[in-house]
């Protein structure tokens, strides 16, 4: 049975649709889309899907809506019939993806096509996508986990390294 797309627009984190994640043995484009409605969430539920949740302690993670529900879609880079395409990523206006990478709390809007799976002896709906619209840009960046303490214990050799780029004109 085939199911119809639903389109489901929340902020997303860990985008990973410029390259597939290769962590795992079967590789594919994912993003996890928070559902910010209860209406949303229900016709999810209602297909037979899976909503997660986030929990208080995402607070602590600096989720400042927390807890909230959550999907997982996901878009493998080969199936039975072999590769697939990359999943289209465009802006607000419906022009090519510039590459960026897609940064946590993004808000974008994702077509998301349900479709039934029966796996030795399991089943379920699991939520693939082929589009996403990118409404509101929030640039990944790297965080820096460590932040610079004043009296610390220094690496001698970096000092050292510090000294040496710091002379003109020397070797």
């Amino acid at each position: 049975m085939a199911m119809n797309p639903i389109f489901v627009t929340g902020k997303c984190d860990w985008a990973k649709l410029i390259q597939p994640n290769t962590k795992y043995d079967k590789h594919f484009w994912e993003i996890d889309l928070r559902l910010e409605d209860e209406t949303t969430k229900l016709s999810i539920e209602s297909i037979g899907g899976t909503v997660k949740m986030r929990t208080e302690d995402y607070l602590a993670k600096g989720y400042e809506d927390a807890p909230f529900g959550y999907i997982k879609c996901k878009h493998t880079t080969e199936n039975k019939n072999g590769p697939r395409k990359a999943p289209m990523v465009v802006d607000s206006q419906n022009n090519p993806w510039d590459d960026k990478l897609i940064g946590n709390g993004s808000i974008v809007v994702v077509k998301v096509q349900p479709y039934a799976w029966n796996n030795n002896g399991r089943s379920g709906i699991s939520l693939d996508f082929e589009r996403v619209q990118v409404l509101d840009l929030v640039p990944y960046a790297m965080s820096e986990d460590f932040t610079v303490v004043e009296g610390g214990y220094i690496n001698p050799e970096a000092i050292q390294s510090q000294a040496e780029s710091d002379i003109p004109f020397g070797n």
